[in-house]
Formats: C-alpha cells, structure tokens, sequence
C-alpha cells in the first residue's frame, strides 16, 4: 500500500464521493426523503460520486495495485445532467416524454457498450482488435463528446427553467410556484464546470504530447473533480431540502383552502393589534385587501394602489397617517399569521421556513428579520416557548 498516491486534495474528493453514495442510498432507501422527483437527485447524485470514483482510483494508483478495478469503466459522465435535467422537470412539475427520456440515455450506453468492448479485448484477446492508439483517440473524443453534451443539456435547462419562470410570474392561490434561483446557480456552477474541462483537455493533450507520466498528470484534474465535489455537497443539502420543501408548502396551502374563515381570522387579529389606528374607509379597504392578498410574495404598494383604484402616493399618505408603512403593516399581517400556525397542532409536522413561505415572505432571510422585528424574538424560540 506503500505505493498509494494520497494528498490532501484526493482525500477531499474521496469524501465527497463518499458523502453522494450514502445521500443517494438514504433518499432511495428511507421513506421520508424517497419521491419519484427525489429519485433522480438520487441518480444525479450516484452518476457525479461513481464518476469521481473511477478517476479517483487510477489517480490514488488502487487500479495498479488492484488491476480488476480497470476491468470495465462505466461512462457516468454521460449520465450526469440528464439525470439533473430530468430531476429539475420532474421539480417544476414538467412532463418528459418517454421517447424524450430514452434518447437522453443513447449516448450513455453506446459508451458503454464500447467500453465493455474495450475490456473485453484487452482481457481476453490482449488488444487484438482494439488497439492502444485507437483507445486514445477514441477517450480524447469521448471526453469532448461528452463535455458537449453536457454544455447542451444544462443550457437547455436553464432555459427551461427561465420559460417556467416567465410562465409563472403572476401569483396564484392554487399554485405553489417552486424555488428556482438554486438551480440556476448550481447549473452556472456546472456551466463554468464544462470550461474548466475543456481547459483541462486541452493541457491533458500538451502533457501527453510532451511525453510526460500521464498518472501523474492527472492532478490536473483536481479543479473539476472538486467542483463535482461541491456540486455533491450542494445537491445533498440545498437539493433535497428544496425539493421537501416545495411538497411541505402545497400540504400547507391546501390547508389553508380548505379553512374558510382562515384569513378572515388572521385579519381580526391583525386589526386587534392595530386598533389604535384611524380605520378610514380606504385604510380599512387597504387592510381588507391585505388580508386577501399577504400570502403574494410579490405584493407591493404599487399594485395595491391599483386595485384601490387610487395612485401608489396617495395610498402611501394613507398608511402614513396612520403611523405605519406598507412593508410593516404587510409583515405585519404575515407574522400574525405564522404565529398562528405555530400555536396550531395541525402544522406541527411542519418545518417553520415552509410556514414563513406560506404567509407570504420571499425568503427565509426576509421571514425571520420581519419576525424578529416585530415579535422581539425569532420564530424558533417562538415555537419553543409555545410547546
């Protein structure tokens, strides 16, 4: 084992690899975390982990030590972003079709039918067929086809999910309108991945052309093995709790359909907080109005101002003159509305972000600096003091 190549930065990898096995195998094999959407998080997760962990073996030299272990090699980075794709239609709620799926994979398994064909000759027939040259040719045009296949797919998304973006700009009470800024990040993260590759290529070739030890040149690799670590670490938290998050929310807001007098309550209580204030006739429309519409992440003055029939600064003089603004009166409205959540056993099973979500606020930021602002305390201690 003395002849084992471990540093810092393989054992960095090696965790994340680690970590993207047991994330995928606790979200196939626990009912708590297991959806169909879930599933392909899983996969994603697998394919970036076994990817890793083929190039981590010949770089740590396990596959001279343990020749078997470069017997057959699976083309995981083939199945990297379609299984993301397919998880990011399966989060906004878009139906691929089953041709649509099937072709995603062809490129997959023509690798890996000739990759089988490679170990085949070189086990059985010492390269009779299949010779070293055409082997490396043939990697270098595997690793650019699948540097481009993969460039493709995650622009595709991205514009798939900008179009569900576009589609979906406008609130609505019977739709939970899923968190998307996520994944644009991560697929940016995974866009600036795929330069980083071609880069690396490129240098593999010069390396490779200037008769330099190919295992140790490997370490070149390093930049994108570890961006797919990130990625792991990224997918297992952000991912899963994102996509729990979105199924807590749609229980939470068919809850509060099917409660009738729900906002009419939160509003009598908001109003009992406020009483000192003048409830003029437009004021008192304004809180009405309110009280209908707080759970619209996106609702501002302007548009209030609209559906008063009255311009956004004599609206704002309105609210002025009763000693309050429109973000506070608003945040107002949703804190009441949290806090009545989280006095009622039937969002007990509920996380507190789902429930700050669902009365409104963009952001879990926003949620908790208006709780605090307006209660004195955050919503956990809150929920504590309560139980």
């Amino acid at each position: 084992m003395e002849d084992l190549n471990i540093n810092i930065w393989n054992i960095i990898i090696l965790m994340g690899i680690i970590q993207g096995i047991i994330f995928g195998l606790v979200i196939l094999f626990n009912k708590k975390y297991y959806s169909k959407t879930n599933s392909f998080l899983a996969y994603t997760s697998f394919s970036l982990s076994f990817s890793n962990l083929q190039y981590w073996i010949i770089d740590s030299n396990l596959e001279d030590l343990f020749p078997f272990l470069g017997w057959f090699r699976i083309p995981c980075e083939f199945l990297i972003i379609p299984m993301f794709y397919l998880f990011v239609n399966k989060y906004l709620g878009i139906n691929v079709k089953k041709e649509i799926k099937i072709s995603l994979l062809i490129p997959f398994f023509i690798d890996f039918l000739f990759q089988i064909s490679i170990s085949l000759d070189q086990l059985f027939f010492e390269n009779k067929f299949i010779s070293f040259k055409f082997i490396d040719t043939y990697m270098t045009i595997e690793e650019i086809s699948s540097n481009s296949y993969s460039l493709f797919l995650i622009i595709l998304t991205l514009l798939i999910v900008k179009n569900f973006e576009h589609r979906n700009n406008v609130f609505k009470i019977e739709f939970v309108k899923q968190k998307t800024k996520w994944l644009k990040q991560i697929l940016i993260i995974g866009l600036s991945a795929c330069v980083i590759w071609i880069a690396e290529i490129y240098l593999m070739q010069d390396i490779t052309i200037d008769g330099k030890n190919t295992d140790v040149s490997l370490s070149i690799y390093y930049p994108i093995w570890m961006i797919i670590s990130i990625i792991i670490y990224w997918l297992s938290y952000v991912g899963l709790f994102q996509s729990n998050l979105h199924v807590e929310r749609i229980e939470i807001r068919n809850k509060i359909i099917s409660e009738k007098n729900d906002i009419i309550y939160y509003f009598d209580e908001t109003k009992k907080k406020n009483k000192g204030l003048k409830q003029e006739k437009k004021f008192t429309e304004f809180q009405d109005i309110i009280s209908k519409n707080y759970m619209n992440p996106n609702l501002n003055l302007n548009e209030v101002s609209l559906m008063l029939n009255i311009s956004s600064n004599y609206l704002s003089q309105i609210i002025s003159n009763n000693n309050i603004s429109f973000n506070d009166y608003l945040n107002s409205v949703r804190v009441v509305n949290v806090k009545l959540k989280l006095n009622d056993s039937n969002y007990s099973n509920y996380t507190i972000t789902s429930i700050g979500l669902e009365s409104g606020f963009n952001s879990n930021a926003s949620f908790y600096r208006a709780f605090r602002k307006h209660t004195g305390i955050s919503p956990t201690t809150f929920k504590k003091n309560t139980h």
